[in-house]
C-alpha cells in the first residue's frame, strides 16, 4: 500500500509537534489501532535522521576544506598568524 502525502504531511506535523490537541488525539489513536501507520511514522521518523546526519556530515566536510584552505596556503600566512595569536596564552 502506497503513502498518501497527507499521511506523510500528518505525521510530518506529529514528528514535529505541529499538531494541535484535538488532531494529536486523534493521530494517537489512529497510531493505536493501525499498524501499518506506526511503521510508516517510524520509518519517516528514521529518514528525518538519517536526512540529520547527512546534513551534519556535509557541513562538517565543508568547515575543513574552509579550514584546510586557509591554515595551508602560504599565501594566507599573516592570516594564520593573527588567528593563532588569538589563541596564544
Amino acid at each position: 500500500m502506497k503513502t498518501s502525502w497527507k499521511e506523510i504531511a500528518e505525521a510530518e506535523k506529529y514528528i514535529f509537534s505541529k499538531m494541535n490537541a484535538e488532531d494529536l488525539s486523534s493521530y494517537k489513536a489512529r497510531l493505536l489501532v493501525n499498524p501499518m501507520l506506526r511503521l510508516n511514522l517510524f520509518y519517516q521518523e528514521k529518514v528525518y535522521v538519517l536526512v540529520r546526519f547527512y546534513h551534519r556530515k556535509k557541513l562538517k566536510e565543508a568547515a575543513e576544506s574552509i579550514h584546510h584552505r586557509l591554515f595551508n596556503d602560504p599565501v594566507k600566512a599573516t592570516f594564520q598568524q593573527n588567528i593563532y595569536q588569538f589563541f596564544k596564552n
